[in-house]
């Protein structure tokens, strides 16, 4: 792991568990579901996560960023990228729509919305 995946990560614990060496993410060890993980890409940076969903809080708590910023799931093709709130949850399953592997971003409010 390197300095950056640390910080990225606000200071939590990385690689908890039976995660190989190869993966670059938490295991938060929310929920029980031991041995079944699920993958999502936060800011560029690879997490493991416990559990098939995701708050935008918790998004943002892995990314290290401010509670006043927002979380964004990244989507393939024309349009904006939704906004993910701080208690709606987002289903990690790479066959959930949209398919894949789930990734989001995190960003400062905007300052002067409709500006």
């Amino acid at each position: 792991m390197t300095e950056n995946d640390q910080a990225s990560s606000g200071g939590v614990s990385q690689g908890k568990g039976n995660a190989s060496a190869g993966d670059k993410g938490d295991n938060q060890g929310h929920g029980g579901n031991q041995g079944l993980q699920f993958h999502l890409i936060v800011n560029r940076v690879e997490h493991n996560w416990a559990t098939e969903t995701i708050t935008g809080a918790e998004i943002r708590h892995l990314a290290g960023s401010p509670a006043d910023w927002v979380v964004n799931q990244i989507v393939p093709g024309p349009g904006g990228d939704p906004e993910i709130g701080d208690g709606q949850a987002v289903h990690l399953d790479e066959k959930a729509p949209p398919p894949g592997r789930k990734r989001f971003t995190t960003r400062k409010p905007a300052t002067s919305p409709g500006a």
